[in-house]
């Protein structure tokens, strides 16, 4: 068997059956074009994801956090991200947790925590929760006086 290398082919030459293969480089497989007739098999067939009947708009503001609670090098910080719906715009918050450590002069982040910092990071998501539920509560109030 003669092997030779082309540009973006590998050429498989069988002498004896005097065959020649073409199996298409790795950077030329496209996923539609692996199987016949550029479908899938139905086993490979991904299960089908419900989406919910909500468009995600990015916000001016949800680049920054609406809120951020620091404790001992562990931070929560809250967002607040607008999605518009049949009924008009509704706002839901998102919180992340990470922790800061320096690396020699570097400061880095990481969202995993020791056995020390997870009593700081049930406070943290407490707290987080709370301002959460305050929030929606003065916008409850707002909504219901401005009616």
């Amino acid at each position: 068997m003669a092997v030779s290398s082309q540009t973006h082919e590998l050429t498989l030459a069988c002498r004896e059956a005097k065959n020649d293969v073409r199996v298409p480089s790795l950077k030329a497989i496209k996923w539609r074009n692996m199987f016949r007739g550029g479908e899938r098999e139905p086993h490979a067939t991904p299960p089908i994801i419900s989406v919910p009947p909500i468009l995600m708009v990015p916000s001016k503001d949800s680049v920054k956090p609406v809120h951020v609670i620091r404790l001992r090098g562990i931070t929560a910080s809250v967002f607040a991200n607008i999605a518009e719906t049949k009924n008009g715009d509704v706002t839901f918050h998102k919180v992340t947790v990470q922790r800061t450590y320096k690396d020699g002069n570097e400061f880095k982040t990481t969202a995993s925590f020791g056995r020390d910092d997870l009593p700081i990071v049930r406070l943290l998501t407490d707290r987080a929760w709370q301002f959460i539920l305050d929030t929606e509560a003065a916008r409850g109030r707002d909504e219901n006086s401005a009616e």
